[in-house]
């Protein structure tokens, strides 16, 4: 039996101090239960700041759970004392090296929990495979993302650009069936039109934090819990569309910053203007029995580059006759070579000379756009200077969508928050282990 509790002492990595008293395998539930005991009178680090203090007492026993035992469920139970810490003052508990101050699980436990929780995505998911509760593998997943946080705002990594985009947006990028399930999952949360603010790092390809709304007031809230106050002069640029709470956001969190508006936001603008123009087409040529539109709406949507043999066929026959929504896609083209200027003066007249010809058009859809380029041209111009897009926000709205869809929705805020900070974060989100890492089954 000593040789038995050797072994598990060194499994656990227990500290000198504990030892353990016993251990109970019980067949029948399918459970391992390990007893571990604090040398009696002994004094012991405080769980909050860590002072070693005095020998107090005794509360009573707790348990935790622990890594399997081959198809076992693992436990370990203890009754852990309390010190008198000099630092904090008063009598604490104990801290215990196997679990963090607070929490029901094992180190090494939450640990694994965390790796599969990443693989599997919902927490529904990694419940069932846990088998805990709903709500106990949330409290790890929360953990975990408070612990990350924590530790970036300790990082050395220097933040010089900011990307703010709405989520939800996202939807229409998306399959029907994925639609469909994200519309359902937004009704879940929040009621109705719920709308999230995220800030992204478009360098490091991360999400920096997540606000509720996407009015001022919360664009400026997740532009502030984005970059610490001592460094937001190093941010050179706001990456964001044309929605004026971001605008207005960006210039008082980051009044040296150029705000930057890329070819994601405005590729979205134009191919409604396209869409628009076809739908008005194709219902005019239905009307005189012509049904040369019928199912070419994702032609017109599409890039050259991403065009099948039959679909570029298809577009030539379609050119060939003139139609407005022919002309209004060769617009969108053209507008791309605006992001090849390599200087200001050239983008400047490239642009011009493109919003001429727009507005000469007679594509009423395309003309609104073109006006509507024209107000934010500053922040079109400033992607000459700042060459970044806002394509990690697009990528991860993708993600978060994913994420709404398999968890059909999320019930607050708060859960939303974790889950995409979870697994878009990029956070260091394992518990500090007194054992190695390969330890962990994966």
């Amino acid at each position: 039996m000593d040789t038995l509790r050797e072994h598990y002492c060194r499994l656990l990595g227990l500290e000198e101090g504990w030892i353990v008293l016993d251990v109970d395998l019980d067949m029948e539930a399918g459970r391992v239960r390990i007893v571990v005991e604090w040398e009696r009178g002994r004094g012991g680090p405080c769980a909050q700041c860590g002072t070693a203090g005095p020998y107090y007492d005794c509360r009573g026993e707790r348990e935790w759970r622990h890594l399997d035992t081959m198809q076992f469920e693992t436990l370990i139970a203890a009754v852990v004392p309390r010190c008198q810490c000099a630092k904090c003052g008063g009598v604490r508990t104990m801290r215990v090296p196997w679990a963090e101050p607070g929490s029901r699980f094992t180190l090494l436990f939450e640990a694994m929990a965390i790796l599969l929780m990443q693989k599997m995505q919902t927490v529904e998911a990694a419940r069932r495979h846990l088998k805990l509760s709903w709500e106990s593998c949330a409290a790890i997943r929360a953990r975990a993302v408070e612990r990350g946080m924590a530790r970036r705002a300790d990082e050395e990594r220097t933040i010089y650009y900011v990307g703010i985009d709405e989520p939800e947006r996202s939807g229409d990028r998306l399959p029907q069936a994925a639609r469909r399930a994200s519309a359902a999952s937004q009704k879940s949360f929040g009621g109705g039109q719920s709308y999230v603010s995220v800030a992204s790092d478009p360098v490091y390809s991360r999400v920096l934090e997540v606000e509720e709304n996407r009015d001022l007031a919360a664009a400026v809230a997740v532009l502030q819990k984005s970059v610490p106050a001592g460094r937001r002069a190093e941010v050179m640029g706001v990456t964001a569309d044309f929605w004026q709470a971001y605008a207005s956001a960006a210039a008082e969190v980051f009044p040296e910053a150029d705000l930057i508006h890329d070819r994601f936001h405005v590729s979205r603008y134009l191919n409604e203007a396209v869409d628009k123009v076809r739908k008005t087409e194709h219902r005019i040529l239905q009307e005189q029995g012509r049904e040369i539109l019928t199912g070419q709406r994702w032609l017109f949507l599409m890039s050259p580059e991403d065009w099948s043999r039959h679909q570029a066929a298809t577009f030539k026959e379609l050119a060939a006759k003139e139609l407005k929504v022919a002309r209004a896609w060769m617009f969108k083209e053209l507008f791309r070579h605006f992001w090849k200027q390599r200087t200001l003066k050239k983008g400047l007249g490239f642009f011009t000379h493109w919003w001429r010809k727009a507005k000469r058009s007679k594509l009423q859809p395309l003309k609104e756009v073109a006006d509507m380029l024209k107000r934010h041209l500053q922040g079109l111009l400033n992607y000459i200077t700042h060459p970044i897009t806002n394509g990690v926000s697009e990528a991860m709205n993708s993600v978060i969508q994913t994420l709404k869809c398999l968890a059909r929705g999320f019930r607050t805020f708060a859960n939303y928050r974790v889950a995409i900070l979870f697994h878009c974060g990029d956070l260091d989100l394992l518990p500090v282990l007194n054992q190695p890492l390969h330890t962990i089954p994966r």
